[in-house]
């Protein structure tokens, strides 16, 4: 299942590119997302960091020096620094979250690489090797479902953000929410690539309302994103 090595915690960005783009089988796309929702979750906080009241003033700090009009000028209506150290301690724990995300899906899509290599000569052993693969590709679904809440808890934060933020930040909000959508729609073609081959009802059921879910998100996330841009652009 790879070199063991943590996606998160001791690679450089480049170790972790040559490791995804080489011939071993993770990390692969589940990680992909799981970063994707990191990177959404990281931005998040960013956000919220720069658009915090000074401490030792009132909300109308987090407007900056933007001018009125503007989403600035909106900042601190009824967003006190405690709401933004909430939305940024959030963000922080999604980002946690999200890495653990990524080593997991790692660790269990090496389970089902390894599956796939049990002996297959006898019928026996056949069945077996069925049963495994089966529960392999179900657990390994797991880490898909937690990015698709992540991408959900993302997007809500930047919808939290949208009429209190500074200005300069709106543009971060929208690749946030890109980047989330990118997360939520990487869960949903995982689970359904794991679900789809496995001819149970309940499994398949499972699958249904997982694609609607991300579908949801996926759509939300484009609207925030659409939103940014029309603020932006005016």
């Amino acid at each position: 299942m790879g070199s063991g090595r943590s996606v998160s915690r001791s690679e450089t960005v480049e170790q972790y590119l040559r490791r995804l783009g080489s011939n071993d089988p993770t990390p692969g796309a589940g990680a992909v997302g799981a970063i994707h929702a990191a990177q959404a979750a990281a931005l998040i906080g960013m956000v919220a960091n720069f658009s915090k009241p000074a401490e030792g003033s009132g909300p109308s700090a987090a407007n900056g020096q933007h001018g009125s009009g503007s989403a600035a000028s909106q900042g601190g209506s009824g967003t006190s620094g405690r709401d933004f150290e909430g939305i940024l301690s959030e963000a922080d724990e999604l980002t946690r979250t999200a890495l653990q995300a990524a080593e997991s899906d790692e660790e269990k899509f090496g389970r089902v690489v390894d599956c796939y290599k049990l002996p297959s000569g006898s019928d026996e052993e056949r069945a077996k090797r069925t049963a495994a693969i089966r529960e392999a590709l179900v657990e390994a679904t797991l880490p898909a479902r937690a990015q698709l809440d992540l991408a959900t808890a993302v997007v809500r934060l930047g919808e939290e953000l949208l009429d209190v933020c500074k200005a300069d930040l709106l543009s971060d909000i929208a690749v946030a929410a890109e980047a989330a959508r990118a997360a939520a729609a990487t869960a949903r073609i995982t689970v359904e690539a794991n679900l789809a081959p496995i001819p149970e009802d309940s499994l398949q059921e499972s699958l249904r309302e997982h694609t609607q879910k991300a579908d949801g998100v996926v759509r939300r996330a484009e609207e925030l994103s659409a939103l940014v841009r029309q603020r932006v652009l005016k």
